[in-house]
């Protein structure tokens, strides 16, 4: 087995999604419609500005 895997993100990632989409679960649910909005495509990605 390898190392578990996380089912939230950290702290810092946390607060960005809070202010940027006013909750987490505002987050996946938006996230969620986007990925079934994508035609042909079976992956959604997000990318996290350092």
């Amino acid at each position: 087995m390898g190392p578990a895997i996380p089912t939230e993100p950290n702290i810092e990632l946390m607060q960005q999604l809070i202010k940027d989409f006013g909750s987490y679960d505002s987050f996946k649910n938006q996230f969620t419609e986007a990925s079934k909005a994508v035609e042909a495509s079976r992956m959604v990605h997000t990318c996290v500005d350092s």
